[in-house]
């Protein structure tokens, strides 16, 4: 595995500059500018719109080559914003297998940066579509992880706040029980650092691994199989 890569799932940030860094789960610094993963984006605005939608179309497919326009709508159906994003099969080997779901959380990042949901830095881009340019000119893989994580986090949206929940309240048998709930596949699709968009923050991290937090699970564990 590449420096750039165990970096990328490292559990704590690495260096001075990193130490300070104040970013939030689901934030990357890239060239000294915050960017929000599309699931962080998704998330801030599924808390303040819990009633508007989210719909995207395929404008373009031709096997090859796909465009894809997301549309943000309110109650009343009225479109309040919109993003474009269009992909290549053969742009790198992670979009041979996926190209299509990588063009649609484009479009959907780039309808929600519209809609203001962008960052401090009022970026369009992703952090998904940074990491991935970043791919493309250094043959850095490491957006395959940040994808399978978003689509994890995504998936398991409310067991990742219940466990958060569980950690804030010091509740140690309900975030155990929550972790476990997720299983092993998922747990591991969600171990990235916080620094590259990771969901947990450093201090969760740091307690998903503590030794109590370990004893305690196998104790779950332990009276799961009896």
């Amino acid at each position: 595995m590449s420096d750039a890569i165990d970096d990328f799932l490292a559990d704590d940030p690495k260096g001075p500059a990193q130490e300070k860094s104040k970013l939030n789960p689901g934030e990357i610094e890239l060239h000294n500018k915050i960017y929000r993963t599309v699931w962080l984006r998704v998330d801030m605005f599924r808390a303040d719109h819990p009633h508007w939608s989210i719909e995207t179309d395929v404008l373009q497919d031709d096997g090859d080559f796909i465009r894809m326009q997301c549309k943000i709508k309110n109650e009343e159906q009225r479109v309040l914003a919109t993003g474009i994003a269009s992909e290549f099969r053969k742009t790198s080997r992670l979009h041979q297998s996926s190209h299509v779901e990588v063009c649609e959380t484009s479009a959907v990042g780039r309808a929600l940066a519209f809609l203001g949901y962008g960052g401090e830095d009022l970026q369009i881009a992703s952090a998904e579509e940074l990491v991935s340019a970043l791919g493309e000119q250094k043959e850095f893989d490491a957006n395959k992880y940040l994808i399978r994580h978003n689509e994890a986090w995504r998936d398991n949206h409310d067991s990742v706040q219940y466990i958060k929940e569980a950690i804030r309240n010091e509740d140690m048998f309900a975030a155990v029980e929550g972790y476990a709930e997720l299983g092993h596949d998922v747990q591991t699709a969600l171990h990235v650092a916080p620094t590259k968009g990771g969901c947990w923050t450093i201090a969760e991290k740091k307690y998903l691994r503590s030794e109590e937090f370990n004893k305690t699970m196998k104790e779950y564990v332990r009276d799961a199989a009896k």
